[in-house]
């Protein structure tokens, strides 16, 4: 006779990388739908995805220093109509990306923060029917979900 399986007691854990994924449409929408019908899963997926939002704002205060610290700075207070700047603020290309003063070293310096790995406290959310998600919103939970041994 064999042993029933313990439920997962795995917490979800995500690289700082995933936080990218944030600010985009795709999971923007996941955030206001109901992904899975059952109760239980929804209201764990709901509190992970929370937890995500919450999270990414320390990844996002650390990539932000990483721009500030590897970019040409304004030397002198200045603006235009359109635009004010302090000495010492990165400087914007016309498209708004920073101008780089090494961009080599920012991107090295962005592979380390992005590989950290964040372990959301959360349990890996187990579910019985399939959530009712696209295949891009699928990419985005993969690492919160597995489905529950039969």
């Amino acid at each position: 006779m064999t042993k029933p399986k313990k439920p997962s007691s795995k917490t979800i854990k995500l690289p700082n990388s995933y936080f990218e994924r944030v600010n985009t449409p795709i999971f923007q929408a996941l955030m206001q739908k109901d992904v899975f019908e059952d109760v239980k899963p929804r209201y764990w997926l709901c509190r992970a995805l929370d937890k995500v939002m919450q999270e990414s704002r320390h990844y996002f205060e650390e990539k932000q220093k990483l721009v500030r610290k590897y970019s040409q700075k304004y030397e002198n207070d200045g603006g235009d109509e359109k635009k004010k700047w302090k000495k010492g603020d990165p400087v914007a290309m016309p498209s708004g990306e920073p101008a780089w003063e090494d961009f080599d070293t920012f991107i090295k310096d962005l592979g380390e923060l992005q590989q950290i790995e964040i372990d959301l406290g959360i349990n890996v959310i187990q579910f019985d029917k399939p959530p009712n998600v696209t295949v891009n919103e699928m990419m985005l939970l993969l690492p919160f979900i597995e489905e529950k041994e039969k």
